[in-house]
């Protein structure tokens, strides 16, 4: 006769229980702890049964003796014996073969997902299903920690932008979420989502002259990472179009637009332009915020002179207007 065999290792942990519905055709069975078995060792019986073409079958059983926790391993060999035609029961041995065939693959499944075959399952950072890693790691061995992004600085600030930088974590993250946090109340958060391989970005829309502080948090798998703060403050909104409305021999007016939103003061400054040192007429003017136009005395006939404006708030100050001047002649008439 032709006997096709069809084989699967199982490892469990004791007491085990195996079973096949309706049949019976394999089972393992452990007894429950009593307390009458000193030295924790319990009887596990293991029973199993042939199925022979036609009516006569063989059973076969042995004890054995096993530790609390020790591996149980048991080694099942099927051989069938096809074409019967008779009844028999190589229909049931079927449904036994396709049922640990999917035990083994779960098996597999599970032995990879913990350890590989070497065993280690769950170790001290994971959890008890052995296939998601404490808070805070992640990794094939949770032995990478989900940390925050370091040196996290900020440059290039203005009214309205910031640009960050930071150097990246071990753990390679999917997405950045930032959020931009105004210490203003009432001001409503900003938050943005971007790529987890870059290490600097811009953000626009921020209100001038506010103090901000920035999260930036890495997502993996779904999970998220620690956090990454840096504290920064925007300049305040600065005067435009700064220009001159009037000239003569030793005084300019200047003119510009006014800087949005409170300001302490704007503070004008004036020099010969490239430092002409026969030039005089090098001053600084406090200008109170309400006024938007200033006179400007003590120039040079003949000199160009380099004008800058600023809004000020406590210790900011706002980007720059500039324009230059050059005083008229002074002629002597005989």
């Amino acid at each position: 006769m032709l006997l096709v065999p069809s084989f699967l290792i199982l490892i469990l942990v004791c007491p085990a229980l195996l079973t096949q519905s309706g049949s019976q055709n394999l089972q393992t069975g452990g007894a429950t702890r009593d307390s009458k078995h000193e030295g924790g060792r319990q009887p596990i019986k293991v029973i199993s049964e042939t199925c022979f073409q036609g009516d006569s079958s063989l059973t076969q059983s042995r004890e054995l003796d096993l530790e609390p926790g020790s591996p149980l391993v048991l080694t099942h060999r099927i051989r069938l014996i096809p074409g019967s035609g008779g009844g028999g029961c190589e229909a049931e041995f079927s449904t036994l073969r396709d049922r640990v065939e999917r035990l083994e693959k779960e098996v597999s499944v599970l032995r990879e997902k913990c350890g590989g075959p070497e065993g280690g399952c769950c170790n001290s950072q994971q959890s008890k299903d052995c296939m998601r890693c404490e808070s805070g790691f992640t990794g094939v061995d949770c032995g990478t920690a989900m940390s925050g992004v370091s040196q996290l600085s900020t440059k290039d600030i203005t009214e309205s932008s910031v640009t960050l930088f930071w150097t990246p974590p071990p753990v390679q993250y999917d997405t950045y979420h930032l959020t931009f946090i105004s210490q203003k109340e009432g001001d409503p958060q900003i938050t943005s989502q971007v790529g987890g391989k870059l290490t600097t970005y811009t953000q626009t829309g921020l209100a001038a002259g506010h103090e901000y502080t920035v999260v930036v948090k890495g997502e993996k798998d779904g999970r998220m990472g620690a956090d990454g703060r840096a504290e920064f403050t925007t300049l305040i909104s600065g005067p435009a179009n700064l220009h001159v409305v009037k000239t003569s021999t030793t005084f300019a007016v200047v003119q510009w637009e006014q800087s949005h939103g409170d300001i302490d003061r704007y503070r004008l400054s004036v020099k010969p332009h490239q430092a002409d040192s026969t030039a005089k007429g090098r001053q600084e003017l406090t200008v109170p915020p309400e006024r938007n136009s200033a006179q400007i005395d003590g120039l040079d006939p003949g000199h160009l002179y380099d004008i800058t404006l600023v809004a000020e708030k406590r210790i900011m100050k706002s980007l720059p207007a500039t324009v230059q001047v050059t005083p008229g002649e002074f002629y002597c008439i005989l």
